[in-house]
């Protein structure tokens, strides 16, 4: 389990087969409107 947690640590993508994948990071944040003003 420390190899896992220091792989992911350091920003490396660990897979465990028959259970998943784990990294870190997400989705970028989307950019949206505001309808009423226009502003971003």
């Amino acid at each position: 389990m420390a190899a896992v947690t220091a792989e992911v640590t350091k920003g490396g993508t660990v897979q465990l087969v028959g259970f998943g994948s784990f990294s870190t990071g997400g989705p970028r944040g989307a950019r949206g409107r505001d309808p009423a003003t226009g502003e971003n």
